[in-house]
């Protein structure tokens, strides 16, 4: 269930140039901790794709207001998780670890994402919206070929 999820916004974030296509990335992991180049990641992705689905004015607008939508998103989300993750590392420092106080924080996290499939999926659906029959045909080919060179 959880890989299912993570694909569906590992799809979204890719064709709406997100930030968290990472191939070292961990499982519950939708930031990219303040590492450098987010943006410009984005940017490249919504220009591979407009290239490589001959996206029209409108297509190549749309993609990039989701895109900017989920850039958004994303820091909102960067900006939780840190405070859990603070948290987290405060109670590993105290002297004995309370397990409730740290699942809490782990659940936390675990409805970040859970919160985030619906609206992943919603941008999807807008985007894919846009689409040509010949360009979602050409969509799914570039998420197989991704698919098969980072999973397999």
């Amino acid at each position: 269930m959880i890989h299912k999820l993570f694909f569906v916004i590992g799809l979204v974030l890719l064709i709406a140039a997100a930030v968290l296509y990472h191939r070292r990335a961990r499982i519950y992991s939708f930031c990219l901790h303040g590492r450098p180049g987010a943006e410009k990641r984005a940017e490249w992705i919504a220009g591979y794709l407009s290239q490589k689905l001959d996206l029209s004015v409108s297509q190549k607008a749309r993609l990039h207001e989701i895109r900017r939508e989920i850039m958004d998103k994303h820091a909102t989300m960067c900006s939780e998780q840190q405070q859990l993750f603070n948290e987290a590392v405060l109670e590993l420092e105290k002297e004995a670890l309370d397990q409730e106080r740290l699942n809490l924080l782990f659940q936390q996290k675990l409805d970040q994402v859970q919160q985030m499939h619906p609206y992943a999926v919603a941008k999807l659906a807008e985007f894919h919206g846009t689409l040509s029959r010949d360009q979602k045909q050409k969509l799914a080919a570039l998420i197989r070929r991704h698919h098969e060179a980072v999973c397999h």
